[in-house]
């Protein structure tokens, strides 16, 4: 009885898990990043974003401000795609600029989206919404 028991709720169990992992849903993050001095420096860190396995770019980083070359992103991960390995690659990112400033993140916002969505729509919802500074 006991055997039957444990074999019941190891199968309960994966049953959650199966479904869990069915329900998981991709997750859409803002970031916040440095190193975008030049064009050249912006493709170089949305090549980056690409290289990760899982990672969707919504909207590619541009020509960064500031002597920092600050800009933002923004992506989609899939359920498995681990944040750290996003940041990993763009502090790996070889810029033209890389010397002067390297890339890094500076932050992470967690945003939700409709699937979809241009990277015009979403500029132009950030900049209705006074999100923007132009």
């Amino acid at each position: 009885m006991k055997r039957f028991l444990a074999v019941l709720m190891v199968g309960a169990l994966l049953a959650v898990t199966a479904a869990i992992a069915q329900d998981a849903k991709p997750r859409v993050y803002t970031l916040g990043l440095t190193g975008s001095v030049c064009e050249g420096c912006a493709g170089q860190l949305a090549t980056a974003l690409k290289s990760v396995e899982g990672c969707k770019v919504i909207m590619a980083p541009t020509k960064g401000e500031g002597d920092d070359g600050a800009t933002m992103a923004v992506i989609e991960l899939d359920p498995k795609t681990k944040l750290s390995k996003v940041m990993a690659a763009v502090e790996g990112a070889k810029t033209p600029h890389a010397e002067k400033v390297a890339p890094n993140v500076l932050g992470v916002v967690p945003v939700k989206v409709k699937a979809g969505t241009t990277r015009e729509q979403f500029v132009d919802a950030l900049r209705k919404a006074g999100r923007l500074d132009e």
